[in-house]
């Protein structure tokens, strides 16, 4: 489009919306559109924040999941929630074998901690 007279407008006359270099582009609309429809469909325990996780991790019972989640999370403390999630004995042994391999070793003692709880008596 070529202006005759006047200066180019920043703004579009219809929108309102920035023209020029602020202005996006309409793939990168649609782009941040489908990442917001496709997050409505991610599950709590992979969102970006981590009190989102942990609160999500809680709530899981998927044993396989839950180690996963303890190994491999990039954020320290939703691991540790995920490994006191955890139920199953023998993934709890596995924390406490490889403590070195994780973490610098806090996960072991999170894991053994745990497993003393499963494994006292009740009552």
């Amino acid at each position: 489009m070529t202006w005759i007279s006047g200066p180019k407008p920043t703004n579009c006359p219809t929108c309102g919306g920035a023209l020029g270099e602020d202005r996006k582009s309409i793939a990168e609309t649609l782009s941040e559109i489908w990442d917001g429809m496709l997050g409505l469909f991610r599950p709590r325990w992979r969102s970006s924040n981590p009190d989102v996780r942990k609160a999500a991790v809680r709530k899981l019972t998927d044993q396989v999941l839950l180690a996963r989640i303890g190994r491999y999370d990039s954020e320290w403390s939703v691991q540790a929630v995920a490994v006191e999630t955890l139920t199953d004995e023998a993934a709890l042994e596995e924390f406490i074998k490889n403590d070195s391999a994780l973490i610098g070793g806090h996960l072991g003692g999170v894991a053994a901690k745990r497993l003393r709880e499963l494994r006292e008596p009740k009552g």
